[in-house]
């Protein structure tokens, strides 16, 4: 089954971060030690701590968060069947399809919808040039923007929608080059600021580029 998640939260019910946290902490138990879960997730035990601790991100301002990708990939190295981070846990659980007081319509930060056809999958060329479409599929092709967005996660791109804090957005610089970066409030009222995540990689102004697509879901191929 092909399915993307997207943000949408609305509603009272405890929040999807919320949830992630605290199951963060069961695996955390399971692994006896935060070192020990980072090793097997292959990310970093700042990374986790820092989420675990709501620390706020040096550039956006805002807590920070887990997103889907890293809750895929913790769920995998420990044995849990998808879905489960996303899950209440002091409720049965038994796979991937929503809890019965949670409809996907409210799912949380990350909705899950399940289609029978997604985006198409664009390349960097088609981006550039402005023919991709009003909604399409971009597979990362680098790291600037991990551990949370790694290279050759795909990322639903919308054309029409406008970018949030915190969110990936792709820029397409003025030298010709598209790039990911995570859309930060910029310096200057109304400006924008693209930051990199991972170490290596630059920041982007808005005299750098212009963005030309933003976030609006992770994409998973299912069984």
């Amino acid at each position: 089954m092909d399915f993307y998640k997207r943000d949408a939260y609305k509603g009272g019910m405890k929040q999807i971060p919320e949830i992630r946290r605290d199951n963060l902490e069961r695996l955390i138990v399971e692994k006896q030690t935060l070192a020990a879960l980072a090793e097997a997730a292959g990310t970093s035990s700042v990374y986790l701590s820092q989420i675990r601790n709501r620390s706020l991100d040096s550039k956006t301002r805002r807590p920070r968060e887990m997103g889907a990708a890293m809750a895929r990939r913790l769920e995998e190295v420990c044995g849990k069947p998808p879905g489960w981070m996303d899950h209440d846990n002091g409720v049965a659980f038994s796979g991937s399809t929503p809890p019965a007081h949670e409809p996907p319509a409210a799912r949380g930060s990350d909705e899950v919808l399940y289609l029978n056809t997604v985006p198409p999958l664009k390349t960097v060329e088609e981006i550039m040039n402005g023919t991709a479409g009003e909604e399409f599929r971009f597979a990362l092709t680098d790291d600037a923007i991990a551990p949370e967005y790694p290279r050759g996660l795909h990322l639903i791109i919308s054309t029409t929608r406008s970018p949030k804090l915190g969110r990936p957005v792709l820029v397409k610089t003025r030298h010709g080059e598209l790039h990911a970066r995570i859309y930060a409030q910029g310096r200057a009222p109304g400006a924008w600021r693209a930051c990199a995540t991972a170490s290596g990689y630059v920041d982007l102004l808005p005299d750098d580029g212009q963005i030309v697509g933003v976030y609006r879901g992770l994409y998973e191929a299912g069984d």
